[in-house]
């Protein structure tokens, strides 16, 4: 039996934590001499986001490697359930779609900050899997995933950069509409669907 392995990015698509993950990357960057505004941050999803960073803050490899630290001392501060909160509908839908599908989270944040939030939620139980912060990067879990099993595979997120990373490999990219990127920005990478509330990624996810 073919099932559905389903990887979803946390930030933008499970949680909304724009304004605390800005804090964050605007924080650190302000330690290194650099102002980050929200558009420019938004920016840093436009592809790979390590490269990203550097291009658009200008920065050295030293002042990268910098930037990196101080971000990552910062995140306990900030990614916590007082700043970061579920979307409306995300508890009722992932309570419903872990029964039929492998739901695995894929994301750049640090696991130890998305295990503390899904068990904060009451929702640990619901995914099976946490990939976060992975040499490998997005493109190489997903390769993974394809190799290892005959599953059908979905990776569900919010901005264009990730998107490309699941180009050329036959995986089924859904955009939602409430994250990071809005739908206009989202359609310019081609994902498989582009869905504006929980109710259509269920339908297309059971489908």
């Amino acid at each position: 039996m073919i099932l559905k392995h389903v990887f979803f990015d946390f930030d933008g698509v499970l949680v909304d934590s724009f304004d605390a993950v800005y804090t964050i990357n605007r924080l650190a960057a302000q330690h290194i001499g650099r102002q980050l505004t929200r558009s420019q941050y938004r920016e840093f999803f436009y592809g790979n986001i390590h490269s990203r960073i550097s291009e658009v803050l200008g920065l050295s490899a030293a002042e990268l490697e910098l930037f990196t630290r101080c971000k990552y001392e910062l995140h306990p501060v900030h990614y916590t359930q007082n700043e970061v909160a579920p979307y409306d509908g995300t508890l009722e839908f992932l309570k419903k779609i872990h029964r039929s599908v492998y739901c695995d989270i894929l994301s750049s944040s640090p696991e130890k900050g998305i295990r503390c939030l899904l068990d904060a939620f009451g929702i640990s139980g619901c995914i099976r899997h946490i990939y976060a912060l992975n040499a490998e990067g997005k493109r190489g879990i997903l390769q993974g995933a394809l190799s290892h099993s005959s599953n059908q595979v979905y990776f569900i997120t919010d901005t264009i950069g990730a998107i490309c990373q699941a180009e050329r490999l036959p995986i089924t990219t859904i955009a939602v509409s409430w994250g990071f990127h809005d739908a206009q920005l989202l359609m310019s990478a081609r994902p498989d669907h582009v869905v504006s509330n929980f109710s259509e990624l269920l339908d297309v996810l059971l489908a």
